[in-house]
């Protein structure tokens, strides 16, 4: 009996410890805001999204915007701690070239490694 209170005991402490450690993705959107004015059929959409790292670590994070078929981005610009950061924007076909040539760098890095 002794023996399975332990070992309940030591579950119950391991899934302490692990809900408190950062998972893959620990961050939190705490934030999200869409604010589009349409004049003369053009559209300015503003999407602001406050997003906290949780980790002890600086990471990447991944949005994604859908957009109407024949809709397109003008401006792209992020506000990181006070700092204006401005995209690149580029034509898709141009971006689907460069991200094709990004992927063959890498497989070329990867290769060397080995």
């Amino acid at each position: 009996m002794g023996r399975a209170v332990v070992q309940i005991t030591l579950i119950g402490l391991l899934f302490a410890l692990a809900s408190t450690l950062p998972n893959k993705d620990d961050w939190d959107v705490y934030s999200f805001h869409i604010n589009s004015t349409v004049t003369s059929r053009y559209a300015t959409t503003v999407i602001t999204s406050r997003v906290a790292n949780r980790m002890d670590e600086s990471k990447e994070i991944e949005f994604h915007v859908r957009l109407p078929k024949n809709a397109f981005i003008s401006k792209f610009r992020m506000f990181i701690d006070g700092q204006v950061y401005d995209g690149v924007v580029k034509a898709k076909e141009q971006a689907q070239q460069h991200t094709l040539k990004l992927c063959h760098v890498v497989k070329v890095l990867d290769l060397s490694v080995l």
